[in-house]
C-alpha cells in the first residue's frame, strides 16, 4: 500500500523540560494541530508555492453534476456559481484524501506519539501522485469502450497540488504550542 508520511519538523528540545502525562498531552495537542493545518490548506487550496493548479473544465463539470445530484439545469452558469462560492474543492471530490487527514480518518490515515515523535501520514493510495505531481502513459486500445475504436497512446498528467508542508503559519502555531508548555508551570495542563 502507497504511504505518505510528512517530512521532519524540528521542535526545540522538549522532553526533559516536559514530562510524563503532561507530555502525551503536548504530543496529542500537537497531532490535533496538524490536522487543523492540513483541514486549512485543503480550505485554502494552496501549497508554499501558491494555489493549486485549478481543474480542468471537464473535471469541473463532473464533480458539479455530482454535486448537484445530476441535475439538468445550465451547467455552464450553475458551475461558474459553484466555483464562485467554493462548492467545488480540488482534490475533495469524494473527501477520502482530505479525512485521512483528520481525526476521524481511520483507517487512511497513519498517525503516531510514539516515544519522542509525532507522525502523521495517509494510506491514501493516489496521496503521492497529487501531492508531487505525476505524468503517465496511457497504454491506448484498439477495442475503445467495446465498440472497436482505436485510442491511440496518450499521457495523463496529474498536476503537483502540494499538501505535506509547513506554512509559515503552521510553523508559527507549533512554535506557540510548544512554547505554551515550556513556558507553564510543571503541572498547569494535568
Amino acid at each position: 500500500m502507497a504511504r505518505l508520511v510528512f517530512d521532519e519538523l524540528e521542535l526545540p528540545p522538549i522532553v526533559n523540560r516536559v514530562q510524563g502525562p503532561q507530555y502525551e498531552e503536548f504530543k496529542r495537542t500537537l497531532l490535533a494541530l496538524l490536522f487543523t493545518q492540513r483541514a486549512r490548506t485543503f480550505d485554502k487550496q494552496e501549497g508554499p508555492d501558491g494555489p493549486w493548479e485549478p481543474l480542468k473544465d471537464n473535471q469541473e463539470i463532473v464533480r458539479f453534476r455530482k454535486l448537484k445530484d445530476g441535475r439538468k439545469k445550465a451547467v455552464k452558469s450553475l458551475r461558474k456559481k459553484a466555483i464562485a462560492s467554493g462548492d467545488i474543492k480540488i482534490l475533495q471530490d469524494d473527501r477520502v484524501l482530505l479525512q485521512s487527514f483528520t481525526i476521524e480518518g481511520a483507517p487512511q490515515q497513519e498517525t503516531s506519539t510514539r516515544g519522542d515523535e509525532v507522525q502523521m501520514g495517509t494510506n491514501v493510495e493516489y496521496a503521492a501522485a497529487h501531492n508531487f505531481g505525476v505524468t503517465f502513459q496511457h497504454p491506448g486500445t484498439q477495442n475503445g469502450f467495446g465498440q472497436g475504436i482505436v485510442i491511440d497512446p496518450y499521457n495523463i498528467t496529474i498536476p503537483r497540488r502540494q499538501f505535506d508542508h509547513f506554512s509559515a503559519q503552521d510553523i508559527q502555531e507549533i512554535e506557540e504550542l510548544t512554547n505554551s508548555y515550556l513556558n507553564e508551570p510543571k503541572g498547569a495542563f494535568e
